[in-house]
């Protein structure tokens, strides 16, 4: 999807996600599952009503875009919460001893794993790059939530993830995507939407009152750039 049409497709998403949210009487989603349903169901609703249209849109004000795509009313599924869906972080339920603890050692072992992965990135196929760059984007993220940093040393792609850290690594990948999205807005009320809708889907791992300097570290990367050469 061009970027003229990613941008659009974004604000389609964040209009039927925070529809989605109001008809069901929450404000975040229960689970990264959930999430994940309801934007299979926005981009099946873009590919029937919008797709057709999409090129109209580029010439319509924002007002009437936001009309156009708040008229538009999607048949949700009815979600029903899995056994193993990882949920929103709780502060009362979590526990400590589940996070891994990273000294200055780990760290930098992190940073040089980074680096190393920044040289290969010539390397790796021009479709799959974009995915990587987000991975990479994304480490401050996996770092606070103590995902072990051993998995990703190596690189003989025999490594073994638990459903936990399969999911950590899929939530921490599009976390990314979202602080990208949300750095390159530059509608400041818009730019502020999406900043709550990525504080509320950092909260499916990271802790409330670290989620805001994770955020920053990760913006800050991709707005510097010199990770990636």
């Amino acid at each position: 999807m061009e970027q003229k049409f990613i941008k659009l497709f974004e604000r389609f998403l964040s209009i039927q996600t925070g529809k989605y949210l109001q008809q069901k009487g929450k404000e975040i989603f229960d689970s990264p599952a959930e999430e994940e349903m309801v934007e299979k169901t926005v981009r099946e609703g873009w590919n029937e009503y919008i797709e057709s249209k999409k090129e109209d849109l580029l010439s319509m004000s924002e007002r009437s875009i936001v009309n156009f795509f708040e008229a538009i009313e999607l048949n949700f599924p009815h979600y029903k919460k899995r056994d193993d869906d990882v949920e929103l972080f709780d502060e009362d339920r979590i526990d400590e001893d589940d996070f891994e603890e990273l000294d200055e050692e780990d760290i930098e072992e992190l940073n040089d794993e980074l680096n190393r992965l920044a040289d290969e990135l010539e390397s790796i196929p021009e479709d799959e790059r974009q995915d990587v760059v987000m991975l990479m984007l994304a480490f401050p993220a996996l770092q606070e939530v103590g995902f072990p940093i051993s998995i990703f040393m190596g690189g003989d792609g025999n490594v073994q993830l638990n459903e936990t850290q399969r999911q950590q690594i899929d939530w921490a990948r599009q976390l990314a995507y979202k602080i990208v999205d949300m750095a390159d807005e530059s509608d400041v009320d818009v730019k502020k939407e999406k900043y709550d809708h990525v504080k509320e889907f950092a909260a499916a791992f990271i802790r409330r009152d670290k989620i805001d300097n994770v955020i920053e570290e990760i913006r800050n990367a991709y707005e510097r750039g010199d990770e990636f050469g």
